[in-house]
């Protein structure tokens, strides 16, 4: 299983989060993982993906896709 990580980039837009930073600090994660996120060259555990998803409203099967 992979992390779907544009599904952030597209909660962050649909939001009108304007700031990395800020979307960090919703979902409880440090600015730099969370860009980290963003690029994909970082992937969550499970205890990130439990806040992410508690946070974002998106379901945890949503974001993680079978490649």
């Amino acid at each position: 299983m992979a992390f779907h990580h544009e599904l952030l980039f597209e909660w962050q837009k649909k939001n009108y989060i304007t700031s990395g930073a800020k979307a960090a600090r919703i979902i409880g994660v440090s600015q730099s993982f969370y860009s980290s996120l963003l690029r994909g060259t970082k992937k969550p555990g499970i205890t990130t993906l439990e806040k992410i998803s508690k946070n974002t409203g998106i379901p945890i099967e949503e974001l993680l896709t079978n490649d």
